[in-house]
């Protein structure tokens, strides 16, 4: 993607986001963080639990905290689960509604020459093609990348505690290895994903076309 169409992708959500929008998509980034927080927490919890039913001389009194512990992350790691969906859903559905009517509005307000050399079938493939990349773009941000960022954090500060500095600097090299395999890779596959989006516009145009014109083709024949 280019600068200036980042650029105009990013003023037209910019447009798109009211505070319905940006309450919704705030209250996910939080259930997000905890439910994270949770999900890097409980194998902590569990360590503890295992250590305390091994040891077998810990206190009655004292072996009800790690079982409740634990428990209480994978509560609090299934109830973000939940409650993402449901807020994410509310966000994104509010900002692809707006969205879509700002994009709508902006195709007729383009000149009579915009529409005369471009088949209307195309014009409707490329908006719904900017609505796909916009949800894929908001869903690997807000609940793919956001969620491994937080576990990674959290999972980082384990390892440093339990394990030492050494185990987080090879935990740290195999991050950064990952990241540049998957930035290559994203490269590698950026221009056949521009080829594959502009097939689809041209076949889109070409089919909207011919079901418009399919009677006056069929009378011409005739």
């Amino acid at each position: 993607m280019t600068h200036a169409a980042f650029a105009s992708m990013w003023a037209a959500v910019s447009r798109a986001c009211n505070r319905r929008v940006l309450f919704w998509f705030a209250a996910t980034i939080c259930v997000v963080s905890i439910g994270s927080v949770a999900a890097g927490l409980a194998p902590l919890a569990l360590k503890r639990l295992v250590d305390a039913i091994s040891s077998g001389s810990t206190p009655a009194a004292t072996m009800v905290w790690p079982p409740a512990a634990y428990g209480l992350a994978l509560l609090l790691q299934r109830l973000g689960e939940q409650l993402q969906a449901y807020c994410y859903g509310r966000g994104e559905l509010a900002l692809i509604r707006r969205f879509n009517v700002s994009a709508f509005e902006h195709l007729l307000r383009l000149p009579l020459i915009v529409h005369l050399d471009a088949r209307p079938g195309a014009l409707a493939q490329t908006l719904a093609e900017g609505v796909l990349g916009l949800r894929l773009i908001l869903t690997h941000l807000v609940v793919t990348l956001l969620p491994v960022l937080v576990q990674l954090a959290v999972a980082g500060l384990v390892v440093s505690a339990e394990l030492g500095a050494d185990t987080l600097l090879i935990l740290v090299a195999a991050l950064i290895a990952y990241t540049g395999v998957f930035a290559v890779g994203v490269r590698r596959l950026d221009k056949p994903a521009r080829g594959v989006s502009a097939a689809s516009i041209a076949a889109a145009g070409a089919l909207s076309d011919s079901l418009i014109n399919v009677e006056a083709l069929k009378s011409f024949v005739a």
